[in-house]
This record gives structure tokens, sequence and C-alpha cells, in this order.
């Protein structure tokens, strides 16, 4: 499409188009220390790792890094077994990943 001013807009046409997923993490409070170790050894420098989309019938390998850099779980608390101790017992968190086209 061509405007006025002589600008044209154009769409590339791809078989690699953007691709990313949301969902969410969760897990005990003992797998939140596991994972913010491996969040924030990625997702600050963008190093790329292999993810499975498990969200279809045949999961498929991607090449992807985090979308963001940016971590705010919402923990859960509850009381201990013997009802002495409140903290926190869980985590959830929104991921969003984006997939890296290796060239």
């Amino acid at each position: 499409m061509e405007f006025e001013n002589g600008n044209a807009q154009f769409q590339q046409v791809s078989t690699n188009a953007k691709k990313t997923w949301d969902f969410y993490i969760g897990g005990t409070y003992d797998e939140y220390e596991s994972f913010i170790s491996f969040f924030e050894s990625h997702a600050l420098g963008q190093k790329q790792f292999y993810w499975y989309d498990n969200f279809v019938s045949t999961p498929i390998q991607y090449t992807v890094v985090f979308n963001s850099d940016d971590f705010k779980p919402e923990v859960q608390y509850a009381y201990n077994e013997e009802l002495n101790k409140f903290g926190p017992v869980g985590y959830k968190w929104k991921c969003s990943l984006r997939r890296v086209i290796e060239t």
C-alpha cells in the first residue's frame, strides 16, 4: 500500500513468524528456589534454552528466551501441618517465552 507522501507499507511474508507462548508456572516453594536460579541465569542476558511445546498433541522442541526479565510471582502462604508456623508453600507465575530463530 502506498501513501500520498510516497511512503509505502509492507508486510513481510515469512515461514518463521514471531511465535510466543504465555502460560502459568507453579509449584511448591522448594521448586521456587530452583526456578528462580534458572530464571536469573537465563532472563537477564536473554540466554537461549530449549523448551518443548506440550500444548500440542505431538510435543515440539523450540529454542526460546524469556520475553521479559521481570519476575513477579504470586506466592501462596499457609500454616504447616502442626499449625504452628505460617509461611510460603507455593508460587504461581505467568511465564512468557519467545521463539528464537537459529541461523
